[in-house]
């Protein structure tokens, strides 16, 4: 048996979401495991890197396995300090922007549009017969 691809725009855009926050996950944890080095000296970047890391891999599991309105909002509302600070911050740091916090940037605000469209839509009601036999008694 063939794996069913989903079809409905919700559950496609609760994938790329997800995707979106696993992808800055991972580049945080690069960032984290100094693999990757974002500002000159690299003093705190391996705490900075991992927390986010772990921040981010957890929203991926959120958005992966949850369809609450609320948590949506809350996920999009996040987003938008988070870049502040990257921009805030940059007069501080040696260089001022690189390239793997410009992409992170950049996954942000198309993750804030996934979150929006899902925060802006309603979930897909199922009809008592479309569930299985069992869910259903």
């Amino acid at each position: 048996m063939s794996p069913t691809i989903p079809t409905d725009r919700r559950t496609i855009t609760r994938r790329i979401a997800g995707g979106l926050a696993a992808a800055i996950a991972i580049v945080y944890f690069l960032i984290g495991s100094e693999v990757v080095t974002v500002w000159e000296g690299g003093v705190g970047q391996r705490q900075f890197g991992l927390l986010a890391g772990s921040a981010f891999l957890a929203g991926a599991v959120v958005i992966s396995f949850t369809d609450k309105r609320v948590l949506w909002v809350l996920g999009a509302l996040a987003q938008v300090p988070i870049i502040l600070a990257y921009f805030d911050f940059a007069s501080e740091r040696e260089p001022a922007f690189e390239p793997w916090g410009i992409t992170i940037r950049v996954l942000q605000v198309v993750l804030i549009f996934a979150l929006g469209y899902l925060a802006s839509t309603r979930p897909r009601v199922e009809r008592p017969e479309d569930l299985p036999a069992l869910v259903r008694n």
